[in-house]
């Protein structure tokens, strides 16, 4: 949205925790990865073998085959899509923006307007 010098408000979804969600669930992810090799490489309670490393790391060698296969499959060898050509009008629904903003602001002001554990409830669910 940036590159293309549009506004997050013209979206009718957007994460509660924006970037910083993405950027601190590819972190979580990454640490995750890192200790599953870790108790791979030196299980808990046993001794360190190359059998149970494979069995807990036989998901790695699947992802791969399978992501080569959905390649081989759907004949797109694209790997990487940059920002500049990802398209994000496409099946995109048409709205009202002034509306949906008028709709936005409404719903907050009724929010606001509710006790501390309706609030709650309202921004988790």
């Amino acid at each position: 949205m940036k590159l293309r010098e549009r506004s997050t408000e013209e979206l009718a979804f957007t994460a509660l925790t924006g970037v910083w969600g993405s950027v601190g669930s590819l972190v979580l992810i990454f640490l995750i990865l890192v200790a599953q090799f870790w108790v791979a490489l030196f299980p808990i309670g046993e001794k360190p073998s190359a059998y149970s490393f494979f069995e807990v790391w036989l998901c790695l060698p699947v992802v791969v085959v399978f992501y080569i296969g959905y390649m081989i499959w759907k004949k797109d060898y694209t790997v990487y899509i940059k920002t500049r050509d990802l398209d994000i009008d496409t099946g995109r629904g048409m709205f009202d923006l002034d509306f949906m903003r008028e709709i936005i602001a409404d719903e907050k002001a009724y929010i606001s307007s509710k006790p501390l554990y309706y609030r709650l409830f309202k921004l988790w669910c």
